[in-house]
């Protein structure tokens, strides 16, 4: 039923006073985030962006982009391809990053020169984009973080969710639900907020219910398609209960093997539905049928299958 969801979600969402733009594919939702972002933004980690290649075409437009994320922001320091879906710096060793950033070669240093420049950027910025853990069909947003910086994204004035409609769940209650899991199984930490956002900020203290107050003022949810209606209807469906917590990338005997936007199995049959084989060809992943994928999955997808 997830047509139907989406078909009640764009109606609440528009309740609430959050504007749902519907692209069908990368290149039309890159075009609606330009024209919806202003000149400097601040954007937390998400893999959806990272699917579309939303910050390098961002900025090929003459726009400033920042990941505010600690280990999207080293990632893109260093002009490296993300490692993992959830801990995207891991594998990069201290040295390396004390090196360009100009400091002691420890966790603490690397940590706090990462946040002063990451804090001067959040003062500058006039938009932030997001990613979204899950939705749901009454119309709430549910994002999961450690680091605060997601708070201080969706604290923008105008805030702009990039997501993908598999993850659409029926309700808050559901939408809560599957945030813990994806809080205790990715990559085995527990998260230590959650976000649930359900519209722009406002007050109503003065007698007349007022828009806009010490957070977002504008929020606009752009909803991908990129391959998914397509991948809905055929024998793979079952990957689209995948709730992203990176286990099976974590466990696989490969990792990090570079290549997919969205590694491992997962990856391959996603992009199946977004390129042609003859694209995918080059680099191909390379399963050894040991199965620890399948055996981990908290939500029991047959990835070896």
């Amino acid at each position: 039923n997830l047509e139907e969801l989406i078909e009640i979600s764009i109606k609440n969402f528009e309740k609430n006073g959050i504007d749902v733009h519907l692209a069908k594919d990368a290149e039309e939702a890159r075009k609606i985030v330009e024209k919806l972002s202003g000149e400097k933004i601040v954007k937390s980690k998400t893999n959806v962006g990272e699917e579309i290649g939303i910050r390098e075409y961002l900025r090929r437009k003459g726009k400033e982009v920042t990941e505010t994320d600690c280990g999207a922001f080293i990632v893109d320091m260093l002009n490296k391809k993300s490692a993992h879906p959830v801990d995207p710096a891991i594998g990069i060793e201290l040295k390396e990053i004390a090196r360009v950033l100009g400091c002691e070669a420890s966790e603490e240093s690397i940590k706090e020169k990462v946040r002063k420049i990451v804090e001067k950027k959040f003062g500058e910025a006039d938009t932030g984009i997001t990613g979204a853990n899950f939705f749901s069909s009454d119309g709430s947003i549910f994002l999961v973080e450690n680091e605060g910086n997601i708070a201080k994204v969706i604290g923008k004035e105008k805030v702009i969710v990039i997501t993908t409609l598999e993850k659409v769940v029926k309700d808050r209650e559901e939408g809560i639900i599957a945030s813990l899991a994806q809080s205790l199984f990715s990559t085995a930490r527990i998260a230590k907020y959650i976000h649930i956002v359900s519209g722009p900020t406002g007050t109503g203290d003065l007698g007349k219910y007022l828009r806009g107050m010490h957070g977002a003022e504008e929020i606009h949810m752009v909803l991908i398609d990129n391959g998914r209606k397509e991948l809905l209807k055929s024998e793979f469906r079952e990957i689209l209960k995948c709730i992203n917590c990176g286990l099976c990338v974590l466990s696989c005997p490969l990792f990090p093997e570079p290549g997919f936007e969205h590694r491992g199995v997962r990856g391959v049959i996603l992009q199946s539905f977004q390129k042609e084989p003859k694209d995918l060809a080059k680099e191909i992943w390379k399963c050894t049928g040991c199965e620890l994928c399948y055996q981990i999955c908290p939500v029991g997808i047959n990835l070896h299958e």
